[in-house]
């Protein structure tokens, strides 16, 4: 099924939609949707605790079923993961994340 997560969803606001729209062009490539449960968690992940594209990874592949870790490591997912990197640091800076 195709990404269809909203930031409201998970009870953030239009900050974060560059956030959503990263996750859904990076699950596209992988070809793997997260279901709302794991959203859940891996949002939790990004949020409080990955800044960089390996902790990016592992978050990933720890909290969304069926994500090889080999697709995680190819060269066609370096700039979907910056990107992801990119609006998480901007979504980070704009707002206060509460722990």
């Amino acid at each position: 099924g195709a990404f269809e997560h909203r930031p409201e969803d998970f009870g953030l606001d239009a900050a974060a939609e560059p956030l959503f729209a990263a996750l859904a062009a990076l699950f596209a490539r992988i070809g793997v949707t997260p279901t709302a449960s794991e959203m859940r968690l891996l949002l939790a992940d990004l949020l409080e605790r990955a800044r960089a594209v390996p902790q990016i990874r592992q978050a990933i592949f720890g909290r969304v079923e069926g994500v090889p870790w080999e697709a995680l490591l190819a060269r066609e997912l370096e700039e979907p993961l910056e990107q992801l990197r990119t609006s998480l640091f901007r979504l980070l800076g704009a707002e206060e994340i509460r722990i």
